[in-house]
């Protein structure tokens, strides 16, 4: 996997650098740059995907019931964590309640409560008064959108 993320900066690097330098046509710099923005979006995403600790849904067919998924996978990570670190768990799901709150309030603020959607949260585990627990740092949302649609008509 390190070699392709590797080839793949290598590759808008260089289309970077020939744009610059003026080695790209016209006609295709506008192709060239989206294709840059793609691989870059893709590499953020395997980024985002593949961190240590994490909690995260599949792709869910709305916000909604990527919701409904991460709230499982919360509490079974709460449960496995509980029995390996001694992780509190009234304190963590007390948090986690106050952060899918929030989510919940962001994810409908945002519009996006209907469209296909991946959620990514990062935690770490916190302590306070000496009792541990699972802290949410970040939640990612990964929400995706129609691009266009493709007609066949059959005669």
């Amino acid at each position: 996997m390190e070699e392709i993320i590797k080839s793949l900066n290598d590759v808008v690097a260089k289309i970077d650098e020939s744009i610059k330098a003026g080695a790209v046509p016209d006609v295709a710099k506008s192709y060239l740059e989206r294709l840059c923005r793609s691989i870059r979006d893709t590499l953020k995403v395997i980024e985002i995907v593949s961190g240590e600790r994490t909690i995260q849904t599949g792709i869910s067919p709305s916000a909604r019931s990527a919701m409904f998924t991460l709230r499982k996978a919360y509490y079974a990570t709460l449960g496995r964590l509980v029995k390996e670190q001694g992780v509190d768990r009234e304190l963590s799901s007390a948090n986690w309640r106050t952060v899918a709150g929030e989510l919940i309030e962001f994810i409908n603020k945002e519009g996006i409560s209907e469209a296909p959607t991946k959620i990514v949260l990062d935690y770490d585990i916190a302590e306070k008064d000496g009792v541990k627990y699972i802290k949410i740092k970040r939640a990612q949302i990964l929400f995706f959108e129609l691009e266009g649609m493709k007609e066949k008509i059959f005669e």
